[in-house]
């Protein structure tokens, strides 16, 4: 019996709903979950430096989950800094969907090979054209040919410095110090988009590990076991989340039957802080004290409240944009409506917080900067970094077809 397509048609359905409650979030409950910290290594000063440069935190604050069905599956939350996140996203939109790497228009002849796909898909043109949602997928690196399921030897593009480079500090931190990065696959994932169970298996070399990272909307993501008999176990990944598979789980079944609601703009960490903090100003009416930093602290202290239950209520506060402090999730297609952040905000706070030395050449201007956070108001983005060949082979096997 195919238990994982029946976990996947389940999860996908609409009317009537699934229920959420057996989906592990990790954000939230460790149930399942076991901590796999202990297994960081150190990485050179050099590298953890080039932490905040790709938009990650120092690699002391990052914790490292697997599940307890699946070992050799590790989930990093979202170690990424707001501004980091942003800065990932715009890559995915503005530089990678660029000649001389592949999209699914393609084929369609839809896109002019001298302008880039966001320049094209916010004309005029381009949204008569629905540009926006039919970019499914970009390939970086080794083209991978999903009619074959091989790689081109032929055709392919050079993998971003940056990329590489996030890639191999993270390998290196959880492990695996000789990951190269030598393909990408990104994917575009809509409201309504699902991706049908599969296994990764056209590289040549299994026993490296595949890098897995969440931009924007959230999504439920199966992971089962080599045989499609096997019930798969559902998680959220959210925005910001790494997940990397190895050893058996690099082999099994694995699919996404529903993106989901994002429980907060990640990406926008400091706006979200600042409207929580104002929302519960309006709100209190009759409640006596606002925590306001400094002068919290002195009424508690006041209170004779301990210095430990103090530092615990700041930490509490500090990290509330992290937790989803509803535990019931949203689906996109649903009546609830999100809070949107107003546009004047996420501009001014994005201006000047983001590098955009790696966008290319193209001017980033306020209205870009809205039209790109909306994209993800509404998007999940997902990046999958492989290895193909082994260690020190450069060359493909004759018979490679």
């Amino acid at each position: 019996m195919d238990n994982f397509k029946e976990s996947f048609k389940y999860y996908k359905r609409r009317k009537p709903p699934p229920n959420f409650d057996e989906v592990i979030d990790i954000r939230n409950n460790l149930k399942n979950v076991c901590d796999a910290s202990a297994i960081k290594c150190l990485i050179t000063d050099e590298e953890e430096k080039s932490l905040n440069t790709l938009g990650l935190r120092a690699s002391k604050d990052w914790q490292v989950f697997r599940l307890e069905t699946h070992p050799d599956l590790l989930i990093i939350p979202n170690p990424f800094t707001s501004s980091g996140q942003r800065r990932w996203i715009f890559r995915c939109l503005l530089d990678f969907p660029r000649t001389p790497n592949r999209t699914n228009l393609d084929v369609h002849g839809l896109l002019d090979p001298e302008q880039s796909w966001w320049q094209q898909a916010i004309s005029e043109d381009g949204k008569k054209k629905d540009l926006m949602k039919k970019l499914r997928w970009v390939t970086l690196g080794y083209h991978h040919n999903w009619d074959t399921k091989h790689y081109s030897k032929e055709l392919k593009g050079t993998m971003p410095d940056d990329l590489k480079l996030l890639c191999h500090v993270t390998g290196k931190i959880l492990g695996y110090p000789d990951f190269n990065a030598q393909a990408a696959i990104v994917n575009y994932y809509h409201a309504d988009s699902t991706l049908a169970p599969h296994t990764d298996h056209s590289e040549l070399y299994m026993k490296a590990p595949l890098f897995s990272l969440s931009f924007g909307q959230s999504c439920i993501f199966l992971i089962g076991e080599e045989e499609k008999s096997v019930k798969p176990v559902a998680l959220y990944l959210h925005s910001g989340d790494v997940l990397v598979m190895t050893g058996r789980a690099r082999l099994a079944y694995h699919a996404v039957p529903r993106i989901i609601q994002a429980p907060a703009c990640y990406w926008t960490r400091e706006l979200n802080m600042q409207e929580e903090q104002s929302d519960r100003v309006e709100d209190s009416g009759s409640r006596e004290h606002q925590d306001n930093g400094g002068h919290k602290r002195k009424e508690d202290e006041e209170k004779g409240i301990p210095e430990e239950e103090i530092k615990r209520r700041e930490s509490d506060n500090k990290n509330s944009w992290f937790r989803n402090t509803d535990s019931k999730q949203t689906d996109i297609l649903g009546n609830n409506e999100t809070k949107r952040l107003r546009t004047e905000d996420i501009t001014s706070s994005c201006a000047g917080t983001v590098n955009f030395s790696m966008c290319k050449e193209e001017l980033v201007t306020e209205s870009m900067l809205e039209e790109l956070l909306r994209y993800v108001e509404h998007s999940r983005i997902n990046v999958n970094v492989r290895q193909v060949l082994p260690p020190g082979q450069h060359a493909w096997p004759e018979n490679y077809d």
